[in-house]
């Protein structure tokens, strides 16, 4: 038994082992942060971790080779088994870099002749698509159909990535637009183009035009945008006035007014329309659509009053209307063809004796006529060698004699003694009518008589 004891000693003895190879190895963790990025100059820090994952201590130095990024140099101490040293290196973000969607780049550490395994990170681009659209208008308010409105668009890359291109602008009043840019577009950098749009008299009426738009191009769609271009209205009618007649002469003659009513505006007017005279009052003058520079007429009819020709003209004036829109003051005259005369017819009936003696009479019978067209007043017949007026007569007083009418007296005188020679009788007396005319010196007309026997 003790012999197998020590066999088996002997053998447990022999069997025994002592492992005294020696290795080196590196291990490298890369990370980076942040792990996104969204704007250009943003920077990435991309930090190394080399590990001594071997059994000897590695002396050193030890770098980084990342296929992305520079050498980077790290500590320059040894590394015992199982240490870790860590070193970083900066990337600022580039415009490429949103574009591309990510970065990954691979690393690897080496030192003591030693390299380690490769190790990659990547970091991810938050990309924001965005178109932005202004709208502007060129001139800024109109007044005049056919006059030209320029639409400006500027498209603005918004996001923060490149983008291809084309871009087109579709408007609602004036369709698309394309191509407005062919592109491609960095972030804030921007395209235009434009359209015209031609005034017509609807918009002139409305008061203004308003349209909207939107721009688009790699899928994308901006913003909507407005232009609003203001009308400057300036409503108003300008009225002609006229007559059929530039003078009158007759008492019931009649004269034709006509009235041109023109919209001398930019807007079209409704209507209706009115003309107001100061002789003749309201006229219904045209129910409308009226467009600029279109007319409507309307007449009116006065008659002539003795009144008229008396004064010698006629003068209205008038205004057209069409809600508070008022036209100038149009006037027309028309004048008075006027004769002023007076006409006196004086007759004598002798009433004497035989012979005749002194005390006979002679009767006078006088007819005053206004042969004129005007109205003549104080009329008064003037006679010194009558002894009276006949009773009821208006030879000696003021009146009033209408244009044809006439007005008769009569009077008396005595024979004087020295009327009468040789048995006859001689008497030659005149008389004189007289009337004052509306304006102007007094008419008048005279009549001598001879009376004989």
């Amino acid at each position: 038994m003790q012999s197998l004891a020590r066999q088996v000693s002997w053998l447990t003895t022999t069997c025994t082992f002592t492992n005294t190879e020696q290795f080196p190895r590196l291990t490298l963790v890369k990370s980076a942060s942040p792990a996104s990025y969204n704007t250009v100059g943003q920077v990435i820090t991309y930090t190394y971790t080399i590990s001594n994952s071997g059994n000897t201590t590695l002396a050193g130095p030890f770098s980084v080779s990342d296929d992305k990024q520079p050498t980077v140099s790290c500590p320059t101490g040894s590394l015992a088994p199982g240490a870790s040293i860590t070193c970083t290196s900066t990337r600022t973000i580039t415009l490429a870099d949103i574009n591309a969607v990510s970065i990954t780049n691979k690393a690897t550490a080496s030192g003591n002749g030693v390299t380690s395994n490769q190790a990659s990170a990547t970091v991810t681009a938050v990309q924001t698509k965005a178109l932005t659209l202004a709208k502007s208008a060129s001139p800024t308010t109109y007044s005049k159909v056919g006059q030209t409105i320029t639409y400006t668009y500027t498209v603005t890359n918004s996001g923060n990535t490149t983008l291809s291109g084309p871009f087109s602008v579709t408007d609602n009043k004036q369709g698309t637009i394309s191509p407005c840019g062919s592109g491609p577009l960095a972030p804030g950098a921007q395209t235009t183009c434009t359209s015209t749009y031609t005034i017509t008299q609807t918009d002139i009426d409305y008061g203004s035009v308003t349209n909207t738009a939107t721009a688009s191009g790699n899928g994308l769609t901006s913003n909507s945008a407005t232009a609003t271009v203001t009308a400057t209205q300036a409503p108003a009618l300008t009225l002609v006035k006229s007559a059929n007649r530039t003078i009158y002469d007759t008492a019931g003659q009649m004269i034709t007014y006509t009235y041109v009513i023109t919209n001398s505006g930019n807007t079209t007017m409704a209507g209706p329309f009115t003309v107001t005279d100061n002789q003749q009052g309201t006229i219904s003058c045209g129910t409308g659509p009226l467009a600029p520079g279109a007319q409507t007429t309307c007449t009116s009819t006065y008659t002539i009053t003795q009144a008229d020709i008396d004064f010698g003209s006629i003068t209205n004036t008038a205004t057209a209307s069409f809600g508070t829109i008022t036209s100038n003051t149009a006037s027309v005259t028309v004048r008075a063809n006027r004769t002023m005369s007076i006409d006196l017819v004086k007759t004598a009936t002798p009433n004497f004796s035989s012979p005749p003696v002194a005390g006979d009479t002679i009767n006078y019978n006088f007819k005053i006529t206004n042969t004129g067209t005007v109205t003549l007043t104080g009329v008064v017949l003037t006679d010194a060698s009558l002894n009276e007026y006949a009773s009821g007569g208006f030879c000696n007083a003021v009146t009033t004699l209408d244009p044809g009418k006439s007005t008769t007296c009569s009077g008396t005188y005595t024979v004087q003694a020295s009327d009468i020679s040789g048995g006859h009788v001689s008497v030659t007396n005149g008389a004189q009518a007289c009337g004052n005319p509306p304006s102007g010196s007094p008419v008048c007309d005279s009549s001598n008589v001879r009376a004989l026997q």
